[in-house]
C-alpha cells in the first residue's frame, strides 16, 4: 500500500449559517513549480494538472512557485528566498526572490536556445527544502509565418473599447483574417 492523500471539503448548513472544514497544510516539503498550461492541485500525486505550454525563443513568460507540504497543500506562511535554474544552456532568469504568503510568481524568463528544457527553484533560506523541478518543456524558433495583429489609429485619437473587445486584421504570407481580441 501507498501513501495516500486526500482532499477533504464539508460544509453544513445549520439555517441561515454554514460551517467549513479547513485544511491545515503538513510541514514545508518542497517548492513546486506551476508552468503556463499547469494548475496546482492540492492532494493530487505531482500536485498539479495540466501539461507546459511550449513556449518560444526570446519571447518572455511567468511561472509560479510555491512553498507546499508533502500533499502539495501550500504553506501561507513561508517567506524563504527561492532561486531559479534551467537545464538551458542560455536563458535570462529573475534573481532570487522571496516569497509572498508562500508564493511567488517569476516574470521575464527568457530562453535563448531552443530544444527540451526543465527548470528548478531552489530554497535559498532552507537548503533541507526540496529543490521543486518542472516538467520538461519544449523552446521552438519564433516562426517566420506567425499571424501578425496591426491596427490603423490615427495620430491623436483615442481608442475606446465596449467590454474590452478591440478588432482590427490578422495577417500572415497566405492570408489576410478579421479578429476581435
Amino acid at each position: 500500500p501507498s501513501p495516500r492523500a486526500s482532499i477533504v471539503s464539508a460544509v453544513a448548513s445549520f439555517a441561515a449559517a454554514g460551517s467549513t472544514l479547513a485544511v491545515v497544510p503538513d510541514a514545508l516539503s518542497q517548492f513546486q513549480l506551476t508552468l503556463p498550461g499547469e494548475t496546482a492541485v492540492p492532494g493530487r500525486p505531482g500536485g498539479k494538472t495540466g501539461a507546459p505550454l511550449a513556449r518560444v525563443r526570446q519571447v518572455p513568460f511567468t511561472l509560479s512557485v510555491r512553498a507546499v507540504d508533502r500533499y502539495f497543500n501550500l504553506i501561507a506562511t513561508i517567506t524563504h528566498t527561492a532561486a531559479l535554474g534551467t537545464s538551458a544552456s542560455s536563458a535570462t532568469l529573475p534573481a532570487p526572490t522571496a516569497l509572498v504568503a508562500g508564493s511567488r510568481l517569476f516574470t521575464g524568463l527568457t530562453f535563448h536556445v531552443t530544444g527540451l528544457f526543465t527548470l528548478a527553484a531552489t530554497d535559498l533560506t532552507d537548503p533541507a527544502v526540496t529543490s521543486g523541478t518542472s516538467a520538461v518543456f519544449g523552446v521552438s524558433p519564433p516562426s517566420l509565418s506567425s499571424p501578425t495583429a496591426s491596427f490603423h489609429v490615427p495620430p491623436g485619437s483615442r481608442v475606446a473599447t465596449l467590454g474590452g473587445a478591440v478588432s482590427g486584421t490578422a495577417s500572415d504570407s497566405s492570408s489576410v483574417e478579421r479578429v476581435t481580441l
